[in-house]
């Protein structure tokens, strides 16, 4: 991968079944798949390590209600999230 250091991809699938041992007062959701995919990779900057990393979770924009959610009468959960982070120090 050019100048870069210690590259990975990867990714997973989440699976949640409908819930089915209730509180009396909840309410069941129903059941759900999110792909979730990563990249990272490392490089030298001016000798001092720096790594990126990339994650994009729920990547195929899934509507879904998350069980364990305070808002899950009323709002679905987020679409695609994008999180980008860099970091310095290190390996």
């Amino acid at each position: 991968m050019g100048s870069f250091d210690r590259v990975s991809v990867g990714g997973d699938v989440e699976i949640h079944q409908k819930q089915t041992r209730l509180n009396p007062n909840d309410f069941a959701t129903n059941g759900y798949s999110l792909v979730n995919l990563d990249f990272r990779a490392s490089h030298l900057v001016k000798a001092r390590p720096v790594q990126l990393d990339l994650e994009v979770r729920n990547a195929l924009n899934a509507s879904y209600r998350d069980f364990l959610s305070r808002f899950k009468e009323f709002a679905l959960a987020p679409g695609v999230s994008v999180i980008l982070k860099a970091s310095a120090g290190a390996w």
